[in-house]
């Protein structure tokens, strides 16, 4: 019997009535949940669920709020290359609480890459009193060679936010710009 395609479902909530936050995610037939309470003034979440590649059994569900370490939870799988699903979502994050730090060097090293760098710029830009919350999911291999991942992200506010880079480029003597996607 040949095995078949796990649809992996993820609700990311951002913003939601009375501070209360409730994200989730669906592995197959398998739910897991994590509900919080988010005052204004605390920073957020983030939510990792860990699996094992080879039945996709929950081996790690936690959260947790710090954003410039890794959490001590994930060492002992770091030298298990390429054995482990690593999921991470954040659960009302405030933008002032984007990874930082060592948590953010991992994040890279595990394939992060043009929805964070997204996100970076905004807060970079504007700082966290033009916006609310972030959403911010990943989902790869770890395996820390930076072999890709799944990125998704959303951003609550007042206003639509577009970003780019400009690669400067020389054309004979002279360097000009041009417009490109974050990657």
């Amino acid at each position: 019997m040949s095995a078949t395609n796990v649809p992996l479902t993820l609700q990311t909530m951002i913003s939601y009535s009375n501070n209360s936050y409730y994200s989730a995610m669906s592995i197959g037939k398998t739910g897991l949940n994590q509900q919080v309470t988010v005052a204004p003034s605390t920073l957020g979440y983030y939510w990792i669920v860990l699996l094992d590649r080879s039945d996709l059994s929950v081996k790690l569900n936690f959260t947790f709020q710090p954003n410039n370490v890794v959490p001590s939870q994930l060492t002992p799988y770091l030298s298990t290359q390429g054995q482990y699903i690593l999921i991470l979502t954040t659960i009302g994050l405030s933008s002032s609480n984007l990874p930082t730090g060592a948590f953010y060097n991992f994040l890279i090293q595990e394939g992060a890459g043009a929805q964070l760098k997204t996100l970076e710029q905004i807060y970079a830009a504007f700082n966290c009193g033009t916006w609310g919350r972030f959403g911010y999911t990943m989902v790869t291999v770890l395996d820390g060679a930076n072999s890709g991942s799944f990125e998704f992200s959303a951003i609550t506010g007042w206003a639509m936010v577009s970003t780019l880079l400009f690669q400067p480029i020389q054309v004979g003597s002279q360097t000009i710009y041009t417009p490109i996607a974050i990657r």
